[in-house]
């Protein structure tokens, strides 16, 4: 999980979805993590392979 701190409040996202995406530029890792598993636009994380 991750937390982040802002001035008033805690904010904790949870990991919902997790894919391979192939490209032309090799094999990327997919993260979606949002507070809620109802958000409609959760945050996206591109993790190329090997790092």
């Amino acid at each position: 999980m991750y937390y982040r701190n802002d001035l008033k409040f805690y904010i904790m996202l949870k990991l919902q979805a997790e894919t391979t995406l192939p490209t032309d530029f090799g094999n990327f890792k997919l993260l979606a993590f949002s507070e809620k598993e109802e958000d409609w636009m959760p945050h996206l994380a591109l993790i190329a392979e090997g790092t």
